[in-house]
């Protein structure tokens, strides 16, 4: 796991550095170009430029020649992939420039200014680099640094404080720089162990949601018709019952009943019996189609459908659409013409206070149904 890290990392440091030398290019172009036009401010202060000769070969230098390869760099990264070897090239050509920028600004003390030092030391953290690049980047920084003044100036007018400083600069970048890509490799380790761990702990509170889920909604469903079972009806019921009480609307219920199903049983078999019960479960989904409307299996051969605000003209309206939707489905019974079912309900409008009642008052209408002959509804008002 370690080794795919790395890999990881190392990646991540490519595209890094691929992003950031774009990025500094641009700005070495800026800061190039700043000092070539405000060139005559500051170049009496410097302690390597002291001739007119000098003065123009860097004023050609700093507004033509390093713009010029910064763009170039520049150019190269926006266009190409980000890759190490190229990464490498690209820091080193800055290093160069930024090296020759930096060098000319040296003040008479043959020191670097303070605004140069925490520029390269910037250097140091904007880029990821490993020991060997480091110890290659700033050592070339140095050198193109120490050619520059040679170019310039008289070496042996440098002295051991000059080379003792530059040793110093050279250790001090050195070391920000491993320590910056230990930080950044400790950080992206820990980054990504936490989002693997986050990753998981979130798909298994998935697993966890989904399966209780299921659950629950088996705990719901009854597994012969697929439709609720008496469980759910009554959370439903009592839920609608809050409701009703509260808002003052109508409320019906039916209770569904197969006729002479014990026929069926005892001349078929269970089987065709069960084959009997699941498509009249499927011809009441398909007749009850609101969504606030509840289709339970009640128990047995009885099914019981609660009607959110429904009136009685709906109520009676939906029930002799249950008759008719059953009757043309022509299921076989052993001594009638086909299955029909009997439908009892019980309508409200006030508020109900004993919720047993108002079940009980649509079960008394489906016997009434059922001694009137069966394959019929009987709606009443409840009060």
């Amino acid at each position: 796991m370690l080794i795919d890290y790395n890999k990881q990392f190392t990646d991540y440091v490519n595209v890094h550095n691929h992003q950031r030398i774009f990025i500094i290019s641009l700005i070495i172009t800026l800061i190039s170009v700043f000092l070539g036009l405000t060139l005559d401010l500051w170049i009496s202060r410097s302690a390597i430029i002291d001739t007119e000769h000098e003065v123009r070969v860097l004023y050609h230098t700093l507004l033509m020649q390093i713009p010029i390869i910064c763009l170039c760099v520049g150019l190269i990264f926006r266009f190409f992939l980000p890759s190490k070897t190229l990464n490498i090239l690209g820091i080193f050509s800055l290093n160069a420039t930024l090296a020759a920028i930096h060098t000319v600004i040296l003040t008479e003390a043959l020191t670097f200014s303070p605004i140069s030092v925490i520029a390269i030391t910037l250097m140091a953290k904007i880029f990821i680099l490993k020991t060997i690049s480091l110890i290659f980047l700033f050592g070339s920084y140095v050198l193109f640094g120490f050619l520059t003044i040679v170019e310039f100036h008289d070496i042996e007018a440098l002295g051991i404080p000059f080379y003792f400083f530059l040793m110093m600069l050279f250790l001090w970048l050195l070391y920000l720089g491993l320590d910056h890509y230990k930080k950044e490799q400790n950080q992206f380790v820990h980054e990504r162990r936490q989002a693997r761990q986050l990753s998981k702990i979130t798909l298994q509170s998935m697993l966890i949601r989904s399966h209780n889920m299921v659950l629950e909604r088996r705990s719901n469903v009854d597994e012969l018709t697929t439709l609720y079972n008496r469980r759910f009806f009554e959370k439903s019921y009592n839920d609608e019952l809050n409701g009703m009480n509260r808002s003052c609307r109508s409320l019906a219920v039916l209770l569904i009943d197969i006729d002479h199903f014990k026929a069926v049983n005892d001349s078929f078999g269970h089987e065709r019996g069960d084959q009997c019960i699941c498509q009249i479960a499927t011809a009441l989904n398909q007749c009850v189609t609101r969504k606030d409307d509840v289709v339970a299996r009640y128990g047995g051969e009885e099914f019981i459908v609660l009607l959110p605000n429904t009136d009685i003209a709906g109520a009676l309206s939906l029930a002799n659409y249950i008759n008719q939707y059953i009757r043309r489905l022509n299921l076989q019974h052993p001594f009638m013409d086909r299955v029909t079912v009997s439908i009892g309900g019980a309508v409200a409008s006030n508020k109900i206070t004993d919720k047993k009642a108002f079940i009980k008052k649509a079960d008394e209408n489906l016997y009434r149904v059922k001694h009137n002959g069966r394959d019929g509804a009987c709606i009443l008002r409840y009060s």
